[in-house]
């Protein structure tokens, strides 16, 4: 084999999924499975095995320790005082970690202090009926601003449980957190691994900025 071809055969070829992948890496992501939801379970372990492969740290964190016992495949750790400690011994046995929150608890407040004080850079909420919608039209990408304008005036359509849930996504952010996602589970691969993903991107500054062409 020529120098030109095992050169070749050593550069992988550059795909959309690969960025996010490279993104991703080294890194941990929090992952919250709202309550009364059915994930589909098969489609998570997927997305799971690329990232551990990747490699990339998950904490799971969801009101039903038998899901998360099934995806983790470990008692999933209780809420207290010394979690994060818990939460990193857990890692380094394995790449997926799994938090299993009160059920007397509002699980998204929980879930953002959670990744908050683990200063993950993303938490993914997986919630059946997927991403934002305005208009009839799925918002790929909401910055921190215009969900605080979408806030003050009401989102339509949105049950309260859901503005409720928006509320946190807001403090995350404002908090400190880079980004959330709102999906559902069996869109997480398109929403990770794709730049139109399958839900909505929420964003301390605006994920899209389009200026003058210049070189």
């Amino acid at each position: 084999m020529s120098k030109r071809a095992q050169a070749a055969e050593r550069v992988r070829p550059f795909t959309e999924k690969s960025f996010y992948l490279g993104e991703f890496r080294g890194r941990t992501l929090a992952v919250a499975i709202a309550p009364h939801s059915d994930p589909d379970v098969a489609s998570l372990e997927q997305v799971l095995k690329e990232l551990e492969s990747n490699p990339t740290g998950v904490v799971l964190l969801g009101r039903d320790p038998e899901t998360l016992e099934r995806l983790v495949g470990s008692t999933p750790t209780a809420p207290g005082e010394r979690l994060l400690g818990m939460i990193w011994r857990g890692l380094r046995r394995r790449s997926r970690a799994g938090v299993c929150l009160g059920s007397d608890t509002d699980w998204a407040a929980a879930a953002t202090d959670i990744a908050l004080r683990l200063g993950v850079p993303k938490l993914v909420c997986l919630d059946p009926r997927g991403g934002l919608v305005r208009d009839g039209a799925r918002q790929s990408f909401v910055g921190l601003e215009e969900l605080a304008a979408l806030l003050r005036e009401g989102p339509p359509g949105e049950p309260p449980d859901r503005t409720a849930l928006l509320r946190q996504v807001e403090h995350a952010l404002r908090s400190g957190l880079p980004a959330v996602n709102l999906c559902t589970s069996e869109g997480l691969a398109d929403e990770l691994f794709t730049y139109a993903g399958s839900g909505t991107l929420f964003t301390r500054e605006r994920y899209v900025l389009v200026r003058r062409l210049s070189i």
